[in-house]
């Protein structure tokens, strides 16, 4: 009798508990990225000037490195694991967390990023997210049951919403919940009940989207197969980041294995920092800082600079994931992916129209090609004007196709 009302007490707190997690989750993302931001820009703009003195991102950048290194030795872990280029690679297992594993996964991810890592804060917050939802799941009895999972889903579709800024995201956890038959009224309720309030902590401090692609232009059918193509060519973009950095890893793992941690450290951080010293500031970290400096100064880049950029950017990126710093791929990959569209609009003088579907497009095809197709899709939906979303979907068909072309190609295993 005692066990039965127990039970029944455990499933009344399942809703408040999801309210929690998207508040907690929504809080972790705010100070997360205001303090990677800010801790960013005082070390390497107010005390390096690096944005004055190009030259001292080579110096800061192997010191940086070397601590990096240190703190992660220190944790009692390697700096050179295995890496997922894949947003949601985390999501199927709910692990046993505890809450010092959660504040070492913040404080490598945010030193990573403090010290110049070219990648995104999505890889940190989705396994810091996780494991807030393993601690809470423990908390209320339920981290072996099958409802653990689904505060899994609902702590990593809270945080996107966060990122986002937008419910659109929440889409995602509910679409994996039916396909792996667990969706029903109740843990659809937990989803929401999490994501919303993500979006209400997020919209109280700070009310926009982690990166920001502003565009200009109206629906017409020349914007809609502009975005065709521009999807379906930056898919195998990401098949090339993605072998980039599979290759460089590689390098990576000789330095490694043949130095000592400090040399290797040193090295790591000399390569990345000689990279930033030759594509400029707006490839440095991110890509949200660095699409704002690009959309202020576009018009000065010609077809080769712009290529330039985008090898810049794909070399930093994937030696940061390679050489062991912690971070995601997404959203320096959508750096690469809109910078590239503006090759079209140099190369043919193109309308803001035309940019724009090609801008739409590109991002799109990155995003399905990063990720998977469904959540390429939505995230994209999160980004542009609902009334462009004619234009999203010329872009999805046109990385569809791409996607579907490479097993054909050999190319499907860099997916």
């Amino acid at each position: 009798m005692v066990q039965k009302y127990f039970v029944r007490y455990r499933r009344v707190i399942y809703l408040p508990a999801a309210v929690l997690l998207g508040i907690i989750v929504g809080l972790m993302y705010i100070g997360f990225e205001a303090l990677v931001s800010e801790a960013t820009h005082v070390l390497w703009n107010d005390i390096a000037q690096t944005d004055v003195h190009r030259w001292r991102v080579v110096p800061l950048a192997i010191v940086s490195s070397v601590l990096v290194t240190f703190l992660i030795r220190y944790h009692g872990k390697q700096r050179l694991e295995e890496s997922h280029t894949n947003l949601l690679d985390e999501l199927e297992a709910v692990k046993k967390t505890q809450f010092r594993d959660i504040f070492t996964i913040l404080a490598i991810g945010a030193a990573s990023l403090v010290a110049g890592a070219s990648l995104g804060p999505e890889a940190s917050l989705v396994a810091a997210s996780l494991g807030v939802a393993a601690v809470m799941s423990k908390k209320i009895g339920i981290l072996k049951q099958p409802i653990a999972q689904v505060y899994s889903y609902a702590s990593v579709g809270a945080l996107l919403a966060a990122f986002f800024n937008s419910f659109f995201p929440l889409v995602i956890p509910l679409l994996l919940l039916k396909q792996r038959r667990k969706l029903s009224v109740f843990s659809a309720g937990v989803i929401l009940c999490a994501g919303i309030l993500a979006v209400v902590v997020t919209r109280l401090f700070k009310n926009e989207s982690y990166i920001t692609v502003p565009i200009s232009g109206l629906f017409s059918t020349r914007s809609v197969l502009l975005a065709g193509l521009a999807g379906f060519l930056c898919v195998f973009l990401t098949v090339l980041i993605k072998t980039t950095t599979t290759l460089l890893q590689s390098v990576t793992h000789k330095i490694d294995a043949r130095y000592s941690w400090l040399v290797s450290g040193c090295l790591f951080g000399l390569v990345l920092g000689l990279i930033y010293l030759v594509g400029g500031q707006t490839t440095q970290f991110s890509g949200s800082t660095g699409l704002k400096l690009f959309f202020d100064n576009y018009s000065d880049y010609g077809v080769a600079a712009l290529l330039g950029l985008v090898a810049v950017k794909l070399l930093a990126t994937s030696w940061s994931i390679a050489s062991g710093y912690k971070g995601g791929l997404v959203f320096p990959s959508i750096y690469m992916g809109v910078v590239f569209s503006f090759v079209y609009t140099a190369l043919f003088n193109g309308s803001a129209t035309d940019q724009a579907g090609a801008t739409i497009g590109a991002v799109v095809g990155i995003l399905m090609g990063m990720i998977n197709p469904a959540a390429g899709v939505i995230f994209a939906a999160s980004i542009f004007p609902i009334g462009l979303f004619g234009v999203v979907l010329g872009g999805a068909l046109g990385s569809l196709l791409a996607i579907k072309l490479l097993p054909l190609l050999n190319l499907q295993k860099n997916t």
